[in-house]
């Protein structure tokens, strides 16, 4: 079953969900009228784009808002590894 997420946890999913289009080369300025849907990112590639934020997550090179919001990003992967 679905559950709601706090503020917080959905401040993470936001910032998630920006890195993984970014990854894909899109962002604000992007034409999506010019886009197919393939274009876009599924669900699948979101759950593994959070994995793999999510496994670097310890390491030096994590960014400052991981390391103040580590409670955080943990119960965001609780919960979507529950879901």
């Amino acid at each position: 079953s679905y559950k709601d997420f706090t503020d917080r946890e959905n401040d993470v999913i936001e910032i998630m969900l920006q890195k993984l289009y970014q990854s894909r080369g899109l962002s604000d300025q992007t034409d999506f009228q010019m886009l197919e849907p393939e274009d876009y990112p599924t669900l699948a590639e979101m759950y593994d784009f959070i994995e793999a934020e999510y496994m670097l997550f310890g390491e030096l090179s994590a960014p400052r808002f991981f390391t103040l919001n580590a409670p955080v990003f943990r119960m965001v992967w609780i919960n979507i590894q529950n879901s």
